[in-house]
């Protein structure tokens, strides 16, 4: 059977042509030495040895390969002859594939520039619908770790959430957040609504949310922790003649210092369920106050439905009384929403939450996204 010759691009056929058409890439740096002097010409052998590192990337011609196809002699079995570090089909090695996904999801640059990147780059002519096809033969491999952070996420102890709208194709969607220390899980959604919660985190979910105060949470979960930045925040817009308003919110900052306070002098667990009791018993009557102000009637009522979840963090060493984690968490794909303004399909809800959960969790394990996407690409 005569030989098929398949073209792809990646790395070098081994490691010598590797280094040979990119120095710069191998682990020994190339020295720059000089025999004689500028001045007066004399040798310079024998003068200081004082290594200056000096970094630049490589500029090296597309590297390709040719793969072969055959057909065994013994058996009639097709053979395809395959390279470790080779993706298994397709044109494009390990690295493009690589390098589609982290310029689009780590550093928001559209899939036309990137399509550009890589002709002026490396002289790669890739469309901007190709550079679409990667990102997608990408998540399908892609999806299995995606999916398996989820199944992590369902036994965490103590769980950040939070939810931001997202329009997919000119309509509301939501993109879900649920990250722990060192895990990520972003989620795509057409609700708001505690079902969300049900199919993401199950219904055998024991651990501790660290929510804003939206009604989905207690709807699902009774152990919850309620952000007090968003019990607090009123201040921002109230007025300096707002005395109720005023006298209200200098109460509860009072409250929280004190408890951040208590929780600093390291104490007991018999103590921590005793001062909760009595913080608990003091926002009761506070809720109940007569007030006139419109703006002190909101936050009391707001302190009022989020009653039994104010106080979590006290009794629970690892719970945060905000949620300013999962809020921080939710400023990358806010950014790129601004940038791209509306998904176009159910596809490109796929790729946004597999990449940005992926990318977000890898670099809370202090791992590097673009190896752990050729990783991704050499399996794709």
């Amino acid at each position: 059977m005569e030989k098929v010759r398949v073209e792809t691009v990646t790395k070098a056929e081994d490691e010598f042509e590797y280094n040979r058409i990119s120095p710069l890439l191998s682990d020994q740096p190339i020295k720059i030495t000089q025999d004689k002097c500028d001045n007066c010409g004399s040798s310079l052998e024998g003068g200081f040895k004082i290594a200056v590192g000096v970094r630049d990337v490589p500029d090296p011609p597309i590297v390709r390969h040719s793969r072969y196809y055959y057909e065994c002699d013994s058996c009639d079995e097709e053979v395809v002859a395959e390279k470790e570090y080779l993706p298994s089909k397709g044109r494009y090695g390990a690295n493009l594939l690589a390098q589609a996904v982290l310029f689009r999801y780590e550093y928001r640059i559209p899939y036309r520039k990137v399509s550009n990147l890589f002709e002026q780059l490396y002289g790669c002519s890739i469309s901007e619908a190709g550079v679409l096809q990667l990102c997608e033969r990408m998540a399908t491999t892609a999806r299995s770790e995606y999916e398996d952070i989820q199944k992590r996420i369902q036994s965490a102890d103590v769980l950040f959430a939070d939810e931001t709208p997202h329009l997919v194709d000119g309509s509301k969607s939501w993109l879900w957040v649920f990250t722990t220390d060192n895990r990520t899980f972003y989620a795509f959604r057409d609700s708001r609504g505690s079902e969300v919660l049900e199919d993401v985190l199950g219904d055998a979910f024991t651990g501790v949310i660290v929510c804003d105060g939206h009604r989905s949470y207690p709807a699902y979960h009774s152990w919850l922790q309620r952000c007090w930045t968003h019990l607090l925040r009123g201040t921002d817009k109230l007025s300096d003649n707002d005395t109720e308003a005023w006298s209200i919110y200098n109460r509860l900052f009072e409250i929280f210092e004190g408890l951040k306070a208590f929780l600093q002098t390291d104490p007991t667990p018999v103590q921590r369920l005793v001062v909760q009791s009595n913080a608990r018993e003091e926002l009761r009557r506070l809720a109940r106050t007569e007030v006139q102000s419109e703006d002190a009637n909101d936050v009391l009522t707001m302190l009022e439905n989020g009653i039994g979840h104010w106080l979590t963090f006290v009794v629970h060493p690892d719970v945060e009384p905000t949620n300013n984690t999962a809020e921080a968490i939710l400023r990358e794909p806010i950014a790129m929403r601004r940038i791209i303004r509306t998904l176009q399909n159910q596809k490109g809800m796929r790729l946004h939450e597999t990449f940005l959960s992926l990318i977000k969790t890898w670099k809370q394990q202090g791992a590097n996204p673009y190896t752990e996407l050729q990783r991704l690409a050499r399996n794709v």
